[in-house]
């Protein structure tokens, strides 16, 4: 079997993602790909493949890593003056959760059509158990995690982690294409003030309802930021 792990934005790494490699079994080939946020300690590919290399199981193969500035981005239209730099501000949860999403698209653009599962995770979590991938079925695209939902009561999903096949991913990744217009249908009158309503679950329950798909969760759990904070991660939490 052969398997394509991604990952995007923020390079906040932690024990965590050496564990997770350590929990996934059952496959021939595992290709990773990163479309990482630039930082001072990682401006660029090079220097970002590596410090990665060196936290990498054999049983992975780095194969493509890129390093940029996060993507421009445009609000919706909005009647406030907003300060991007207001931790959480409603600018502040726009900007991460589109460098979220855009970074998503990136790095699943990078993947080639060769691989059997695709498996998209966050540098700062893990699974609570081993899996062999051999045992999750694809015959509806997508494995959700079973924790962490959050969203609409008909549509509460998680989305830090997911096991997918190629047009699974492709779907999943397809949420930046319909960023802006998506916070204006779920909450049109007053987005700028309540962020919370707009969260990346209910963009991502959205595109499922809006496109009648159901989901299919799996009997796993994601633990996310269980093994320490990365210095990297914006929000600094535990710290």
């Amino acid at each position: 079997m052969k398997i394509a792990l991604m990952c995007g934005g923020q390079p906040r790494f932690t024990q965590s993602f050496i564990i997770l490699q350590q929990q996934l079994k059952g496959f021939d080939v595992a290709d990773m790909y990163m479309c990482l946020w630039a930082t001072p300690e990682a401006p660029d590919s090079d220097s970002a493949r590596q410090q990665l290399e060196t936290i990498i199981h054999p049983n992975y193969n780095l194969k493509q890593v890129k390093v940029m500035e996060q993507h421009p981005w445009t609000l919706p239209p909005h009647k406030l003056q907003h300060d991007f730099n207001a931790v959480e501000s409603s600018a502040w949860w726009y900007k991460r959760r589109h460098g979220m999403w855009s970074s998503t698209k990136e790095v699943f653009d990078m993947i080639p059509d060769e691989y059997d599962m695709i498996i998209k995770f966050r540098p700062e979590g893990r699974l609570d158990r081993e899996i062999d991938v051999r045992t999750i079925d694809l015959s509806n695209d997508m494995v959700f995690p079973s924790n962490h939902r959050n969203g609409f009561a008909d549509m509460k999903i998680c989305d830090q982690f997911l096991f997918a096949n190629r047009k699974g991913m492709e779907f999943y990744a397809d949420v930046i294409n319909h960023f802006n217009d998506y916070i204006l249908e779920i909450y049109p009158d007053n987005w700028e003030v309540n962020p919370h309503d707009w969260a990346s679950e209910h963009l991502l329950g959205h595109h499922m309802l809006k496109n009648n798909r159901t989901q299919t969760v799996g009997n796993y759990q994601h633990l996310l930021r269980v093994d320490g904070v990365s210095p990297f991660d914006d929000k600094h939490w535990g710290r």
